[in-house]
């Protein structure tokens, strides 16, 4: 069992910083990079090793098959953390379709709609997946109204 906790003062300093957000969007990166803002921190992460990519891969196969044709998956599908302005990039997503922006240009979705998310860990991400992501996973689902019908 995990238990976030998260500091409402914090929340009221990050959604100060709009501006991180159009930096964030604006950023050129590398083919496979991904940045993130965590905690109103921008990170900036390297493309996947191939073993990280081979467990999502498996993972995506595996829900593919079990769930219904309104729901779809991504991997690189950017979520914002609504009560932060964070927004996180995570390994896998599940998300019902009939949220999806009616904007297909639109580079980022509401985290507290998706019906799953998952983080692949390495060394080199724990804290970030673990912690801090988690506290922001937590800190959305605690705002958010919607309940998915399974």
């Amino acid at each position: 069992m995990s238990v976030a906790v998260h500091d409402e003062h914090e929340t009221e300093l990050l959604n100060q910083h709009p501006q991180l957000q159009t930096i964030w969007a604006e950023l050129d990166l590398p083919e496979g990079w991904r940045a993130e803002i965590l905690e109103g921190t921008i990170v900036v992460s390297p493309a996947p090793a191939i073993r990280h990519n081979r467990i999502a891969n498996a993972l995506s196969r595996t829900l593919g098959s079990a769930i219904p044709s309104d729901w779809e998956i991504y991997q690189t599908q950017a979520v914002r953390i609504a009560p932060t302005g964070d927004i996180y990039i995570p390994d896998l997503l599940v998300y019902p379709v009939e949220h999806l922006p009616a904007d297909v240009k639109e580079l980022v979705i509401s985290a507290e709609l998706a019906l799953l998310v998952v983080e692949i860990t390495s060394p080199s991400s724990l804290n970030n997946d673990r912690v801090r992501k988690l506290r922001g996973y937590a800190s959305d689902v605690d705002s958010g109204v919607f309940t998915p019908e399974i």
